[in-house]
């Protein structure tokens, strides 16, 4: 699989390498923000995990869908992820 963040991924020769949606789960930092951003730039429907007081709440802009969850809600965020169609994703 092929990734779409910067230096600590390898870059993508197309946004065909990556289906979509494409799935993330976001922490803190600048790292989920700069994903969703070289994902919308690549074309790709971005569906995403927030985790409650932690997460960017600007992710939600970037995404076809998103939801927030707590730490530990895994089933939530499978199921979700079922529904959205998501068969790739990064955390």
């Amino acid at each position: 699989m092929c990734g779409i963040a910067n230096s600590w991924f390898m870059t993508c020769k197309s946004a065909s390498d990556l289906s979509s949606p494409f799935g993330l789960i976001a922490g803190n930092g600048s790292m989920p923000l700069e994903i969703a951003s070289n994902a919308r730039k690549k074309g790709l429907e971005l569906v995403t995990v927030l985790h409650a007081g932690e997460s960017d709440p600007a992710l939600a802009d970037f995404s076809k869908a998103s939801i927030w969850v707590k730490v530990g809600q895994l089933g939530r965020i499978l199921n979700f992820f079922r529904k959205q169609s998501v068969k790739q994703l990064v955390m």
